[in-house]
């Protein structure tokens, strides 16, 4: 479960993952590997674009959770992360169609290698909690992947969606509980009536 932080560092941690495969075989530069809009990759060759959020129904977690002896916290929303990834050549004309065919390759092949985010490739405070997240390819049609490019003046670049979940937003929400500490038992039966208390 993790903080406000926790959408942000699902986006890092996808994109640290392909820097560290994908530099420097295929691409020299890691920076070239980044967050960004599609409509402004600048010097990008892989673009990782978070482009939708939405709640998991299958994911929800409706208990409340034991902060403290005298405390519950609410429990945490349950999200899909949604991401459009690009791939960007600066080839020449006649090469660049197979540069970005097979970086596009390479990419999928990656994602489908890893198909979950845990342990040591997580980042920031997502390591600490111990949080596993899927990965996992979206068969979009390619007219549905044309709603989403829309981007002004921006021609179609062929990409990919991957979508991760769960991904848990705890709630800031308590409520204070008291702990019993008097027990009231009354014992009743055909020729006797006992109560105590302790």
């Amino acid at each position: 479960m993790g903080k406000y932080t926790v959408i942000a560092e699902v986006s890092q941690s996808i994109l640290a993952l392909l820097r560290n495969e994908l530099s420097p075989e295929l691409i020299k530069k890691y920076e070239q590997i980044n967050l960004c809009n599609p409509s402004k990759p600048e010097d990008v060759k892989v673009g990782i674009h978070l482009y939708d959020i939405q709640e998991n129904s299958d994911f929800v977690q409706r208990n409340m959770i034991q902060k403290s002896n005298n405390e519950l916290q609410f429990p945490p929303q349950s999200l899909t992360l949604y991401y459009l990834i690009t791939v960007y050549s600066t080839a020449d004309r006649q090469s660049k169609a197979v540069d970005e065919q097979r970086i596009l390759g390479r990419v999928m092949q990656i994602l489908g290698d890893h198909p979950r985010l845990e342990n040591e490739a997580l980042v920031g405070s997502l390591q600490e909690a111990g949080e596993t997240f899927e990965i996992i390819r979206e068969n979009m049609p390619y007219e549905d992947k044309i709603k989403l490019w829309q981007f002004p003046n921006t021609p179609y670049q062929l990409s990919m969606v991957y979508k991760v979940q769960p991904v848990r937003l705890e709630s800031t929400k308590t409520k204070p509980i008291k702990r019993v500490k008097d027990v009231s038992i009354e014992l009743k039966g055909e020729d006797h009536e006992h109560k105590s208390s302790r």
